[in-house]
């Protein structure tokens, strides 16, 4: 698979505390990449080294095989980055003409943007007296403007509500189909990950897991049966439909209220790996 970005053993240090070390992994073109870890394991400063406000102590990142070119990636900030006293529509013309799009174009992608994010009640409005839901669709446009190889989400969906949240995600799932964009991103929803395709764990400065998400699952998903009984909740680890039958058998089937299989979830593994390092034996 062809890989759009590569990390190349970045480590950062501050005042001799090192906070990324050795890390490398790849992001295949194309993919919907979710890079996880707790608050203070080194995301955000992984993300600035990327989009090249930090520079790295030592390592080096590509695009494309070559240097990062700025103008390839659009990023959504944690922080609100646009202008307080324009309007949001100002605010993306300015952005749109920093990067040289004619007018007419540029014009043509506001609206285009505008509609796809259901930003027209509030296109004209000025920026600081926006939601917090509606400055950050806002800069989700902003980082779109240009038609980036590559979008790069720092907690981009943290103010929005729900239903904001799954009518976004349905447009960037939209352009990662039609337009082959690869969409790199942390999250504080865990279940927001599981849009990926592939993921980054990182605890501590040190990556945990990178790979496809089926492999993390294959890797360290478990499988559960729950058996509720008249008096006690049983829950135990099982390999197979055919083990649990067998358990069940030796069970008081008057006794049985329900049972049910099920698989462990990503946040289960996320938590399991950020709590205890590798939790495949």
């Amino acid at each position: 698979m062809k890989t759009i970005m590569s990390i190349d053993h970045i480590r950062k240090e501050f005042h001799h505390k090192v906070v990324l070390k050795d890390v490398s992994f790849t992001i295949p073109t194309g993919s919907i990449f979710a890079f996880l870890g707790s608050n203070g394991a080194g995301k955000s400063t992984l993300l600035n080294i990327i989009i090249q406000i930090l520079l790295p102590t030592s390592g080096r990142i590509f695009m494309n095989g070559k240097e990062v070119l700025k103008s390839k990636i659009g990023v959504v900030f944690q922080e609100n980055t646009l202008d307080d006293d324009l309007t949001i529509y100002e605010n993306l013309w300015i952005r749109g003409k920093l990067y040289h799009i004619s007018n007419e174009k540029l014009r043509h992608q506001i609206i285009v943007l505008s509609n796809k994010l259901g930003m027209a009640s509030f296109l004209h409005q000025i920026y600081k007296e926006c939601s917090g839901g509606q400055k950050r669709i806002a800069s989700i446009a902003r980082a779109l403007l240009m038609n980036p190889e590559i979008l790069i989400m720092d907690e981009a969906t943290t103010a929005l509500d729900i239903e904001t949240r799954k009518k976004l995600w349905d447009f960037l799932l939209e352009q990662n189909k039609l337009k082959n964009l690869t969409i790199f991103f942390s999250s504080h929803y865990i279940e927001e990950a599981k849009v990926a395709t592939n993921l980054c764990i990182l605890k501590s400065g040190v990556i945990l897991f990178h790979g496809t998400y089926r492999s993390l699952l294959q890797k360290y998903g478990k499988k559960y049966l729950q058996v509720q009984l008249k008096d006690q909740l049983l829950k135990k680890e099982v390999t197979s439909i055919k083990q649990s039958l067998l358990f069940l058998e030796k069970l008081d089937d008057k006794k049985i209220d329900t049972f049910s299989v099920s698989n462990s979830d990503l946040e289960d593994i996320f938590l399991k790996l950020v709590s205890y390092g590798d939790i495949s034996h």
